[in-house]
């Protein structure tokens, strides 16, 4: 199929699945760590955090989407995994993970003008040991 977006080189996700997406309104990156199940604080006070692994989880937001660009985008989204290639700030990097996505939240603007607020949808890595 082809990609419907065009490559943009400005936009933090250069893929998923290997196709380009709009480039979003709102990007946001969240590194998150991951720790053992023993881990916790213990009695004098002190947090033992035992971190196994990390995994990033990347919120994006589109907004004032067409019918159209939106139908693309939930396809896009739809897969149960997803390989997504995006530009990682702790590597200083592109680098391309197994996601899933949570929650797909559009809420509707205006049907007579064919607009629709956005689009907000997390992406979760599957994996999470860097």
């Amino acid at each position: 199929m082809a990609n419907y977006f065009p490559y943009d080189a400005l936009n933090p996700i250069e893929t998923i699945n290997g196709e380009y997406i709009k480039v979003p309104a709102k990007y946001q990156q969240t590194l998150s760590d991951t720790s053992a199940a023993d881990a916790g604080r213990t009695e004098d006070n002190v947090m033992h955090k035992l971190r196994i692994g990390q995994l990033v989880k990347l919120e994006l937001t589109f907004t004032y989407l067409t019918t159209e660009e939106l139908h693309e985008l939930i396809r896009i989204f739809n897969p149960e995994y997803m390989s997504v290639k995006y530009f990682d700030i702790l590597d200083n990097d592109w680098r391309t993970v197994t996601m899933y996505c949570g929650d797909r939240v559009m809420p509707m603007y205006n049907a007579t003008v064919d607009r629709w607020t956005q689009l907000t949808v997390n992406l979760i890595e599957v994996g999470g040991n860097r």
